[in-house]
């Protein structure tokens, strides 16, 4: 599945236990470099780039809800159901 059917957008997924686990893999591990630089390598965009929200342990989110939660965030802005790296600071 494309985000938006735009041919210059990547999609990637994955379930963290944790805020915390998530953080420690982006800013001490190979993703770092890149989120270092990522304002370098993506096009400018009005709409967020990135969307957490809580995931049951058994649950497997897709790709499609993936997107649901970021144009929620985008349209209401961020709150349990969908947040960003500031709000997870400040609430979780």
């Amino acid at each position: 599945m494309r985000s938006f059917r735009r041919t210059d957008h990547l999609d990637a997924l994955s379930a963290w236990r944790g805020v915390a686990d998530l953080r420690h893999f982006v800013t001490n591990t190979l993703p770092a470099a890149y989120v270092k630089c990522g304002g370098e390598l993506l096009h400018s965009s009005d709409m967020p780039r990135f969307v957490m929200w809580p995931v049951a342990a058994e649950a497997r989110p897709n790709v499609a809800e993936g997107l649901e939660r970021l144009q929620s965030m985008t349209k209401y802005g961020p709150g349990p159901d969908a947040f960003d790296w500031q709000w997870a600071k400040d609430n979780v």
